[in-house]
């Protein structure tokens, strides 16, 4: 049985998550280097200096982007959802 298959037969929906640059993609500023990986096994970020086990880091950015499949219904990426609405309240002042 596949992957898919077995998500249909327990009722939950499969998502499919292209793994490049996953390891390589700051989870906080979003940031994407190959230098952001020290070794096999230690992220910090160049840019803002958030460091982690590249396996969390890894998990953490596919489970951002399989949040914004569901939430925005979008296809998957890494990043920001460009869906997404934004986070403060925006003002407008009217004449």
């Amino acid at each position: 049985m596949t992957i898919g298959a077995i998500a249909i037969v327990i009722n939950v929906i499969p998502l499919y998550q292209f793994a490049r640059n996953t390891s390589r993609t700051c989870p906080c500023c979003k940031y994407i280097t190959k230098e952001n990986r020290l070794t096999q096994a230690k992220f910090e970020c160049v840019l803002c200096g958030y460091s982690d086990n590249v396996d969390l880091v890894d998990a953490i950015n596919i489970l951002a982007a399989g949040h914004a499949v569901l939430a925005c219904g979008e296809s998957v990426q890494l990043g920001r959802s460009v869906r997404q609405e934004p986070a403060e309240e925006t003002t407008h002042e009217y004449a």
